[in-house]
């Protein structure tokens, strides 16, 4: 595929060029997991902050499809993808992405490189990606989290925490064993 790439740069295709929903050259290799690809598309003057109608990011797109990407972000990231951006119609970010894939690898990948833990999406319950993985008793994803400094005690658009959701959703116990400390805290806050 590289080859077929280069030449068709050669013949001064505009590796920015997007089709009706703007996806790029550069959104399809990352799809794909096409690192190689994606350097050349780059390197060919692709644009690594690219987002599609729906403000796909390549950050997202490799959030969304993990095992093949876990290279690629870092690239991307070294290349000047933000890795906060934000969805247009629901403000997830890649880290919202990955804690809905339930993909630990991705959200340690993406925390060690800067992803903020607290950051709210924007769709109808405003969560934080803890909330997500303590919804769907994602408990690795959750782990990843609190020890990236993601607040169980940060209430999403319904007024509810993680550790709130926890305790209606019987998944308390998983999140007491990683993060004591902040929940002895809240309690002694609300004492006050």
């Amino acid at each position: 595929m590289d080859w077929f790439v280069e030449d068709l740069i050669a013949a001064k295709m505009d590796p920015n060029a997007s089709d009706q929903n703007g996806w790029t050259p550069l959104h399809s290799a990352t799809s794909g997991g096409h690192k190689n690809t994606v350097e050349i598309l780059i390197r060919k003057g692709g644009n690594p902050k690219v987002k599609s109608e729906e403000g796909y990011t390549l950050i997202h797109i490799a959030a969304s499809h993990s095992g093949a990407n876990l290279d690629l972000i870092p690239f991307l990231i070294q290349n000047g993808a933000n890795i906060n951006a934000k969805l247009f119609d629901n403000g997830e970010t890649p880290l919202h992405i990955a804690a809905n894939k339930n993909d630990p690898q991705i959200i340690r990948l993406l925390l060690a490189n800067g992803a903020l833990p607290n950051i709210y999406d924007s769709g109808r319950e405003k969560n934080t990606p803890l909330h997500i993985a303590v919804k769907y008793n994602f408990v690795e994803c959750a782990k990843i989290l609190l020890k990236y400094g993601a607040d169980p005690n940060i209430k999403n658009g319904r007024g509810k925490s993680a550790s709130e959701l926890a305790r209606r959703t019987g998944h308390l116990p998983d999140l007491f064993k990683i993060n004591k400390p902040k929940f002895k805290k809240s309690k002694l806050q609300r004492s006050n």
